[in-house]
């Protein structure tokens, strides 16, 4: 099954070791902003920098199967939001979103979302898909 995962810039660092989890278990994860060397920032990145990070974003939103979202309570009100853009996105595509933590935007509570405690939760609901 191919993942995309949303999350807060700051929690890369998580998401790469849910993407080794993931590939352990015979999942692609298509979530390629978890490789760029990048601050997220238009200031320092400039525009043509920012253009190009969301046209991969998009796309590999719509080369996924399924959407999980980290939204931990600690998260909420911080970052720029574009872990909820790219859920918009999955919904508006008709793509399943697993979202692990808490209810923290409106189109958490869309009936395509899933709510999990967390990632082994959230494995469990797919387990045996890959």
């Amino acid at each position: 099954m191919k993942v995309y995962l949303a999350a807060r810039w700051e929690q890369g660092p998580l998401m790469r070791q849910w993407r080794a989890a993931l590939e352990i278990r015979g999942h692609t994860v298509t979530a390629r902003w978890l490789d760029v060397q990048a601050s997220g920032l238009r200031a320092i990145e400039g525009d043509e920098i920012m253009r190009e990070n969301a046209l991969h974003d998009f796309q590999d939103i719509k080369d996924c199967d399924l959407m999980i979202v980290y939204s931990p309570r600690s998260g909420f009100g911080s970052g720029r939001g574009g872990r909820h853009a790219e859920l918009g996105i999955a919904l508006g595509m008709g793509k399943p979103v697993v979202l692990v933590g808490e209810h923290e935007n409106i189109f958490h509570w869309h009936p395509a979302v899933a709510l999990v405690a967390d990632f082994d939760a959230a494995m469990a609901l797919f387990a045996g898909q890959a």
